[in-house]
């Protein structure tokens, strides 16, 4: 699978990752989910920066998590799922406090 990832601050990109997944995943939800733990990781490592430029406590710094993906959304969402994907789950719930699932 290949993934991509784009963080964009005041509608500008900032930052992006694109490269073929090192994990194989059983479906593209699993993928989708991949790629929303490493765009999870790209925002909080950029908390930080954000929050001193613009002279803020990083709390007060909102991140948005966007994925195109509906089934990857629900694995989050959702409880029941399968035992293969009880990891990503783990994954979903450390983004849950840093960002809310949107389907937009």
């Amino acid at each position: 699978s290949f993934g991509s990832v784009q963080l964009f601050w005041g509608g500008a990109l900032i930052m992006w990752s694109a490269a073929r997944q090192t994990l194989i995943a059983a479906h593209t939800a699993e993928s989708e989910l991949y790629s929303l733990a490493e765009g999870h990781l790209m925002g909080k490592a950029l908390r930080p920066t954000v929050a001193a430029l613009m002279n803020v406590v990083e709390s007060d710094i909102a991140g948005r998590l966007y994925c195109d993906n509906a089934a990857a959304v629900q694995l989050c969402v959702l409880e029941a799922g399968s035992w293969r994907l009880e990891d990503l789950k783990k994954l979903c719930d450390l983004m849950d406090p840093y960002s809310e699932p949107n389907n937009e």
